[in-house]
This record gives C-alpha cells, sequence and structure tokens, in this order.
C-alpha cells in the first residue's frame, strides 16, 4: 500500500474517532461522566470499570478475529464477502474501546495521585 493510501485510511479513521465519541457521549453520558456505563457495570458486577469494559470489548475483539478467520479462509481465488464499512465498524468499535479504556486508567491515576 502506498504512502498517500495510508494516510488517507489513517485520515478518515482519526474523523470517524472524533465523530463517534462525540455522538456517543450524547447517548451515553449520565450526570457528565462519559464513562459512566463502565463504572456502573463494574458495580453490578463487583468488578473495576477496567473489567467491565475489557468485558465489552471482548466482543468487539471477539467480531475482529472472526473477519481475520474468514479472511484467512479464503481460497486463493475467492473475494472477501464484506463491505468496507463493515470492516470498519469492527475495527473503529475496537480502538473507540481501548481509547475509553485508557481514559478510564488516566482518570484512576489522577486519583491515586490527589489522594
Amino acid at each position: 500500500m502506498y504512502s498517500k493510501e495510508f494516510d488517507s485510511i489513517v485520515e478518515e479513521r482519526v474523523s470517524k474517532i472524533i465523530s463517534t465519541l462525540a455522538d456517543k457521549d450524547a447517548e451515553y453520558e449520565s450526570e457528565n461522566d462519559r464513562l459512566h456505563n463502565f463504572k456502573k457495570a463494574g458495580e453490578i458486577l463487583e468488578i473495576t470499570p477496567e473489567e467491565a469494559l475489557m468485558g465489552m470489548q471482548a466482543k468487539h475483539i471477539v467480531s475482529v478475529l472472526d473477519l481475520v478467520g474468514v479472511i484467512n479462509d479464503l481460497k486463493e481465488d475467492e473475494i472477501l464477502d464484506t463491505t468496507k464499512e463493515y470492516v470498519s465498524k469492527k475495527i473503529g468499535d475496537t480502538i473507540n474501546y481501548f481509547i475509553l479504556l485508557e481514559a478510564l486508567i488516566y482518570e484512576r491515576l489522577n486519583k491515586e495521585v490527589i489522594s
């Protein structure tokens, strides 16, 4: 893949990350805490918010692994039967969850430094 094509993928991904996380902010935000759902899920399951997020993230990772499995199983003359939009969504979900995990970890580090 040429640099121009790769750069285009990166630019498109960054734009989608910003758009998706901003859109989801309005959908999931509770009392101005963008990480509320993971904290609440952690309370319900009696695990940390980070563990709750990783449990939810597992679904996204499985989707990506399934996609890779389909690609690996293709015969030499077969064409991948999926769309660019599907691939983008599956990859994007995984990236976004890791960004949310990063935010949870930074929040915990900040609380521990303040305490």
